[in-house]
């Protein structure tokens, strides 16, 4: 706090002594050049004490942006790699050894949790929760105990797709309802195209096989399959959410085109320094 005062006051008294005609234009500039130097450190404290995230600003422009250009503005950025944890079956047996590599470098810790319980401070312990295939649909205790989190500031990804049951498409709503997606029919042997978004900024098609149409809220869809929607970003409260209506995107057949792709979410969920 101490800090702020002192900058703030060299500041401002730089700024008086500027506005003073009998100053020569040299003094100016010099004087103009600290001012811009200062504002920058003030900035730079805000972004440590703050919750906007870190900024960086540039004397010689004057220009104030944020720390990659694939975040958001107001974009929270943290100082270690999220806690994550895994919710419900990874799926069908097929291969995802590149996803669970992925997960791990990008990860201060992973845990899995096949047949979760989502009692009220279950989730307290991560950053990241991914949902899998779930056995059933969440209870709305259950739905409170994802929502609250998100909006608290931690960040999920919801999967569906696996055809682990006839359900399915109810047990994904179930997880994804509260942030304006729900799943409805089914989508074969397609790819999915990318949307304008930081989480599909250079992105190739991948592909789309068994996953379902999505419904999502206006302005969160980043990818369609034939104008349909498949797969949504949301900003909710604090935190973020990304909805994907099919499992492909995890296994290795198809890596070289969703691996960016999950390297996208994670920065955009949860940015680190």
């Amino acid at each position: 706090m101490y800090a702020w005062r002192n900058t703030i006051s060299r500041i401002l008294s730089l700024v008086r002594n500027v506005t003073q005609p009998t100053a020569p234009s040299s003094g100016v500039l010099e004087r103009s050049a600290k001012i811009l130097t200062l504002v920058g450190r003030w900035l730079s404290l805000l972004s440590l004490v703050g919750g906007c995230g870190r900024i960086y600003f540039d004397p010689a422009t004057g220009v104030a942006t944020g720390a990659d250009a694939r975040l958001d503005s107001g974009t929270v950025v943290h100082p270690a790699p999220p806690r994550v944890v895994v919710l419900g079956d990874l799926g069908n047996g097929s291969s995802h050894n590149m996803f669970d590599a992925l997960l791990t470098a990008n990860a201060t810790s992973v845990q899995f949790a096949p047949n979760p319980i989502l009692m009220p401070s279950a989730l307290d312990p991560y950053d990241v929760v991914i949902v899998m295939s779930l056995p059933d649909p969440l209870l709305s205790a259950e739905q409170t105990v994802i929502e609250s989190f998100v909006a608290g500031g931690g960040g999920l990804i919801a999967l569906t797709g696996f055809g682990q049951s006839a359900s399915e498409d109810q047990i994904f709503t179930s997880v994804t309802s509260p942030f304006g997606t729900s799943a409805a029919g089914f989508i074969f042997l397609d790819s999915a195209v990318f949307l304008p978004h930081p989480v599909t900024a250079g992105l190739a098609p991948v592909v789309y096989d068994g996953g379902f149409e999505l419904t999502t809220a206006p302005g969160t869809t980043i990818a369609e399959v034939s104008g349909i929607a498949v797969g949504a970003a949301v900003q909710h409260g604090a935190g973020r959410a990304v909805m994907w209506g099919d499992e492909w995107i995890m296994f290795d057949d198809d890596w070289t085109a969703s691996g960016p792709l999950w390297t996208n979410i994670i920065n955009w969920l949860w940015p680190t320094q």
